[in-house]
């Protein structure tokens, strides 16, 4: 069986160096080596050049999510800071806007873990907590202790997210 198999390849081998002394055959060869060389080389460079967009795509997806964190924890510490409803509800959209964008940034980026789920949902809820507020100011309803107390709860949330996002993307 496998005596036998051996055999037959080099055999195979033998008769395949004996045609390379044929300049025909010589030249087939080198022509095809030559041609799958340079298939090689643009696959690779092709590669590289995906790989480079890849990383780039992912750092503006990081850069756009840091940023827009900062933004929140900005007009979050404004928010809280603000009595005049108008300018409450004119904060609450830019949350809501940058919220949105910080998770779409987000989406973008090619991990997965509890952390960024915890991200995503906070995204979601700092939106959705400062037009709550907003729509409960319009209304002449007072903003409650307890409403101040989440909202100081969220900028801290806001702030500590900020800074380690800040110090991720120092690294990176």
């Amino acid at each position: 069986g496998g005596k036998h198999m051996i055999k037959k390849i080099v055999s195979k081998l033998r008769d395949f160096k004996h045609r390379l002394k044929d300049r025909r055959m010589f030249s087939f060869t080198m022509a095809v080596a030559v041609f799958l060389i340079a298939v090689v080389c643009v696959l690779y460079r092709q590669n590289t050049v995906y790989m480079q967009l890849l990383e780039n795509s992912n750092r503006r997806a990081f850069t756009e999510l840091t940023q827009s964190v900062r933004n929140i924890d900005v007009a979050l510490s404004k928010a809280i800071l603000t009595t005049d409803n108008q300018i409450l509800n004119q904060i609450a959209n830019q949350i809501t806007a940058n919220a949105n964008f910080a998770k779409s940034s987000l989406a973008q980026l090619p991990i997965s873990d509890t952390n960024i789920d915890n991200t995503q949902k906070f995204l979601s809820q700092i939106g959705e907590y400062t037009i709550y507020l907003a729509g409960k100011s319009q209304k002449g309803l007072e903003i409650t202790e307890n409403d101040s107390n989440t909202m100081m709860s969220l900028l801290t949330y806001s702030d500590s997210l900020a800074n380690t996002l800040s110090n991720l993307q120092d690294e990176y």
